[in-house]
């Protein structure tokens, strides 16, 4: 699990934008590809402003090669074998390069996992490096999962610091609407954070996990973990006869909605604001 401090300054009235990108699967610009990247640029262009951090959940890519038996359809791609790979990783580049100011993290997710154990490339650093090129700011590798601590502070040396921890996700798709929540929520329930960000699921889910907290010496305060599974830009079926993976799984239809999480250091509760919307 990859640790990083990112100290950013603000003033009195700044509100921060968290904009979790999870399970984009994009693989390139096939006829068949399952991508919503037309929604993906929307949301980009509509969304992201100067106050924006993007964190990548992982999945960024498909990686579907030939030699992935599961999902692989000769008339999903429009480039032969392996090319599919640099393919995905310039295709995304060209749509992440405009707002990579804002990008402070990309993840990985178990597609590129799979691609780097089979095929020997890191398609997530990959894709970093491309956009880092001339960069200001350079773009952090995060890997599978991350704590990272966001220290927000003035001029004058006052400040708040949120935490977040990210992890892609684990197990199969589940059919009843509280598994997922339930399953990460034990999760949550082993690290001292204030948001946590999940995927892997292909569902958009909110959640809230109260914990008691004794503050000075005779008091105490209920303090709100807030936990988000952060969607998907994959259709889980295509209006094809091609069945797609989840369609043969029988998984369920997933709406593409994905979270705006906002960060509001200058609130009047003692530690940062967060609020969680759609």
């Amino acid at each position: 699990m990859f640790p990083w401090t990112f100290h950013i300054p603000y003033k009195n009235k700044d509100v921060f934008k968290v904009l979790p990108l999870s399970d984009i699967h994009y693989d390139g610009r096939g006829r068949n590809s399952l991508c919503d990247s037309a929604k993906l640029k929307r949301d980009l262009a509509e969304r992201v402003d100067d106050k924006t951090i993007i964190l990548s959940i992982g999945d960024n890519f498909g990686g579907i090669t030939p030699s992935d038996v599961k999902r692989y359809r000769k008339a999903h791609d429009s480039a032969a074998g392996e090319d599919i790979l640099d393919e995905s990783i310039d295709g995304l580049t060209e749509i992440l390069m405009p707002y990579r100011e804002q990008i402070y993290g990309l993840g990985d997710g178990n597609h590129e996992n799979s691609i780097l154990t089979h095929c020997g490339t890191n398609m997530t650093q990959r894709l970093v490096d491309k956009l880092n090129v001339g960069i200001q700011k350079p773009i952090i590798y995060l890997g599978y999962s991350w704590l990272l601590k966001f220290a927000f502070r003035q001029k004058n040396g006052g400040g708040r610091t949120v935490v977040i921890r990210g992890h892609h996700g684990w197990g199969g798709g589940s059919r009843t609407e509280g598994a997922d929540v339930t399953k990460f929520a034990h999760d949550a329930k082993f690290w001292q954070a204030d948001l946590f960000l999940y995927g892997h699921v292909h569902k958009m889910k909110i959640n809230d996990i109260e914990e008691g907290r004794m503050v000075g010496e005779r008091n105490w305060k209920t303090v709100r973990k807030r936990m988000c599974i952060c969607g998907t830009y994959q259709k889980t079926y295509s209006s094809s006869r091609s069945a797609t993976y989840a369609e043969m799984r029988g998984y369920p239809p997933t709406t593409l909605r994905h979270p705006i999480i906002y960060l509001e250091p200058n609130s009047n509760e003692s530690d940062v604001r967060i609020t969680i919307t759609t």
